[in-house]
């Protein structure tokens, strides 16, 4: 994108803005309308569905009728169980810090599942998975670790002032260590 300190003059920022408005605009009524085409599609097919289902009810007798009822009620139970699963499980995942990307990529996997396993097929989920990156990760790290090479000559590391004193004291300077040790505690 650019910015108005890449022209030369205010003139051709504003020629720019005119014309990146324009585009927008275009882009913005184009998809628009669109939509409404596309709305308009799904709304004749639901009109017609819906005219075809009512016709077919009234031509139908008492029982084919009670037949057509449960079969609606029972697609609709099946769509709000896949529904609450899909909820369930995304709340679930998310808890234990699945991305949301991720999270959507897997719904499919948990909402075919028998409600009986469910709950448990979740939390094997997220324990095999956790158990894995677990895995991954310190192999990594002992990998890390297998291939560092020490360095090569003294290290001019800091000791602490405890170690330093005990070496003191070691080799008989008393008054060293304890001044070393007053030094580190402040006074």
């Amino acid at each position: 994108m650019l910015k108005k300190e890449d022209f030369a003059t205010d003139e051709q920022w504003a020629a720019y803005e005119a014309d990146l408005d324009r585009e927008r605009t275009q882009a913005s009524v184009t998809a628009r309308t669109n939509a409404l085409k596309d709305a308009d599609k799904d709304v004749d097919a639901r009109i017609a569905a819906a005219i075809l289902e009512e016709r077919t009810k009234l031509e139908a007798s008492e029982t084919e009728r009670l037949e057509m009822d449960r079969k609606k009620i029972e697609t609709e139970r099946a769509t709000l169980a896949t529904d609450r699963k899909s909820f369930t499980a995304r709340k679930t995942l998310l808890g234990a810090g699945f991305a949301d990307e991720d999270v959507t990529n897997l719904l499919p996997l948990f909402t075919s599942v028998a409600d009986t396993v469910f709950d448990a097929t979740i939390e094997s989920f997220i324990k095999v998975n956790s158990a894995t990156v677990k895995s991954q990760v310190d192999a990594a790290k002992q990998a890390l670790l297998t291939n560092a090479t020490p360095p090569n000559g003294p290290t001019d590391a800091q000791r602490d002032a405890l170690h330093s004193a005990n070496e003191l004291a070691a080799k008989g300077q008393d008054v060293a260590a304890v001044d070393v040790l007053l030094k580190d505690a402040g006074y």
